[in-house]
């Protein structure tokens, strides 16, 4: 029994029935190998909407939203201030032009009210005595007209009327 093949030997590089046995597995330990793992199937590819994205229940997204909605109605109320502007400003222009050209005088005839009275000014031929005249008539002087006397009331032609005195430029007497 001394041949080569019957000797048993632990040695490294040798192999015997014996050592065999020892590195092969049993139920219970690891894989001796080296090898991967079987491959597991790959996972489905996640597919998301916009609308997955939002959180909807989130307060910094509500906060913004809602700025964004006062940016666009403060847009809106700026567009719509500026239209009123400028039709204020289209009124007013209106009303200059025409009271430049009209003036209204409340009339007593013997201690009796008998109404107004539009007086037309001609403000295109004579600019600066239709303006005197009718701040005089509404009560921007310091002077009017009330408790005038006019000496001739003429219908659609002239009126003359109120006391003959020297006025300076400055509206004094």
């Amino acid at each position: 029994g001394n041949s080569p093949s019957s000797i048993s030997s632990t040695a490294p590089g040798f192999s015997t029935d014996e050592n065999v046995m020892e590195t092969q597995n049993d139920s219970n330990s690891l894989s001796s190998s080296i090898s991967p793992p079987p491959l597991a199937p790959a996972p489905a590819p996640l597919i998301m909407n916009e609308s997955d994205l939002r959180m909807p229940d989130s307060k910094a997204e509500k906060l913004l939203n809602e700025k964004q909605q006062i940016e666009i109605q403060k847009q809106k109320i700026e567009a719509m201030l500026k239209d009123l502007e400028e039709k204020k400003e289209e009124i007013n222009q209106y009303f200059l032009n025409l009271s430049s050209k009209i003036c209204f005088i409340s009339l007593q005839i013997n201690n009796k009210l008998c109404g107004d009275i539009l007086i037309k000014l001609y403000h295109d031929a004579a600019p600066l005595t239709c303006e005197y005249f009718r701040s005089i008539c509404i009560g921007a002087r310091e002077f009017n007209y009330e408790n005038s006397t006019f000496d001739y009331l003429m219908l659609n032609t002239f009126i003359k009327g109120g006391e003959v005195s020297i006025y300076t430029p400055d509206g004094k007497r």
